[in-house]
């Protein structure tokens, strides 16, 4: 028993330096495009913003009832979050449209 939950805690140590590794990378390979602060804070949006919201879509029970693998579910559970948190729906609606344009000015230098 002893053995099993400190086999997990190591697990899950390896699972948090690898997330942070990860992030690091990220940092490293946007700093020359959006300097320091900036490749710093779309790393941190990534990591943590994105699972956020995945878990806001897909960690709440279905809806009404609903079967959780018919295709209006995460249109339903996208609308259910932004009639209850509005503010988490603005929020996300901006992370969005600044990641697009972003994106799309990387394409058109390109």
């Amino acid at each position: 028993m002893l053995a099993r939950i400190l086999a997990i805690l190591a697990c899950a140590g390896l699972i948090w330096a690898g997330i942070g590794f990860a992030g690091f990378a990220l940092m490293v390979a946007l700093s020359p495009a959006l300097g320091l602060a900036g490749a710093a804070a779309l790393a941190a949006a990534v990591l943590l913003i994105v699972p956020m919201f995945v878990w806001l879509l897909y960690g709440q029970s279905p809806i009404n009832g609903q079967n959780a693998k018919s295709p209006d579910s995460v249109l339903s559970a996208i609308s259910t979050v932004a009639r209850e948190r509005p503010l988490l729906a603005m929020i996300g609606a901006a992370l969005f449209g600044a990641a697009e344009v972003l994106l799309s000015s990387r394409k058109k230098k390109n």
